[in-house]
Parts: C-alpha cells; structure tokens; sequence
C-alpha cells in the first residue's frame, strides 16, 4: 500500500514481514527523512533498510538497480531521467501490497520484484533483451548522505558478501554509529 507515502509521510511502500530485519524498498528521493514519496517520477534504485514513521527516515542503505545500456556510476538527479542510472516510471505500472512491491523502470524496460522474508530481502528483475544488462549495487548510498566506508568481495559465480561503516551523521540509524 501506499499510505502515509505522500507529502511528508515518512512511510515506504516496499516488501517487509512483522519484525523482520530487512525493509526492501524504492528510493525516489535522498534527502532527509524521507526516501519514497509517492509524487516523484523517478526511482533511483532499491534499498535493503527502510524504517517508516516520524522520523524514520535515515538508512536506505545497499542500492541495487537494474540497468541496460552504457554503465553509469551515479544515480542521478531526482526527477530527471538520463542524468545518471535513476529511472521514470509509471504509476500505472506501480504495485504494493503485504509483502510485496512491483513496478517497471520505464527508461530500460525491466520490470523489478521486490519481497522480504525475516532476514532477507528478494528482489527479481525481469529483462528485455539487451547486450548491456546489468545490476549495479552502491554501498555508499543512504539517504542525506553517503556511508563512510564499504568493502564487497566475490565469493563464488553466484555470491558476493561485503561490509558497511556508517559512524555519526553518515548513515547510522538515529545519526548513531551502524555496520552491515
């Protein structure tokens, strides 16, 4: 659902399950407490850690984005396609419901999945048939900001496993010190 997502809800429309650890979201928007707002037209990619309410807003940390054609290694600027990887989209192709979140970027025709279980977030990205397919994942992605340090280590054809510091105001819960 998409309630308390507009004007200055500080609510998110992804996948999650009661008291789970993961909080699998779209991120429009990285500013301040807010990191989906139902009116944007642009989504810059899908975060692991969401937590809704007053001033719940920080984290939105490990982006992934699905992407076709030539590599860009910046999200871009709210609301303007082609300024980095961020995508338009359509409301029309936009659905939430317990658990699960849908929707296709329209700039490269792929259409992302998004569900949750207790300690894990699943996302599933459909692709039209492209030479130049990719997922990107930024590790220094949070909202207002960037995390300060991030490592990531292939560990097999199918396995990747990594680190995230955020001290103080650089992406912690509550401007506190956080790890991933």
């Amino acid at each position: 659902s998409f309630i308390g997502t507009g004007h200055n809800g500080k609510d998110f429309p992804g996948a999650s399950t009661p008291f789970g650890m993961v909080k699998l979201s779209p991120d429009t928007v990285t500013a301040g407490v807010v990191s989906y707002y139902y009116y944007d037209n642009t989504i810059q990619g899908f975060s692991f850690t969401h937590i809704g309410g007053a001033d719940g807003g920080e984290l939105a940390n490990i982006l992934t984005m699905a992407t076709t054609g030539p590599l860009r290694t910046y999200w871009g600027t709210r609301g303007k396609p082609g300024t980095g990887y961020l995508s338009s989209f359509s409301k029309d192709s936009e659905t939430a419901s317990a658990g699960y979140y849908a929707v296709t970027l329209g700039d490269y025709k792929i259409r992302a999945e998004a569900t949750a279980a207790p300690h894990s977030g699943i996302l599933r990205f459909t692709f039209p048939e492209n030479r130049e397919s990719r997922i990107q994942i930024d590790l220094s992605h949070r909202n207002d900001g960037t995390s300060t340090y991030q490592t990531v280590k292939v560990t097999d054809n199918h396995s990747i496993e990594g680190k995230i510091e955020c001290f103080g105001y650089d992406g912690g819960w509550r401007f506190g010190e956080t790890h991933y």
